[in-house]
């Protein structure tokens, strides 16, 4: 599992259009050109060689929490439409608690460190 990753924030990630991942779902970096900023700036981690795995029964997906595989079908899985407006604070509400659990190394940037960065002019 040492090539594992698990995001620590819900995304998007893949080629093309890419594929959404939950937050503790498990990934396997593909070798994108920003995969090393999204772990420096903490949206994945390396997931630990010791993680108990749980899997989604609906879709397969895997996870390194039980929490995470239960807020996964929760948002995924339930047959609950929401109207604009509680889609909204839904996703508002996901973002409160992730910036609380998971905060972005936002020390870590580019800028923050100092680094300059080529503008293509």
């Amino acid at each position: 599992m040492s090539n594992r990753y698990y995001a620590r924030r819900s995304m998007t990630y893949g080629p093309g259009a890419g594929q959404p991942l939950d937050r503790g779902q498990l990934i396997e970096l593909a070798g994108m050109v920003n995969d090393e900023k999204l772990v420096r700036l903490g949206y994945v981690a390396q997931a630990s060689k010791r993680a108990t795995v749980v899997s989604c029964g609906v879709c397969g997906v895997e996870f390194i929490t039980d929490e995470a595989l239960a807020n996964h079908g929760r948002e995924r899985h339930a047959n609950k439409r929401l109207d604009p407006r509680a889609e909204d604070e839904r996703v508002e509400r996901r973002e409160r608690i992730e910036n609380e659990l998971a905060p972005l190394h936002l020390d870590k940037t580019a800028a923050s460190r100092g680094v300059r960065t080529h503008t293509g002019r």
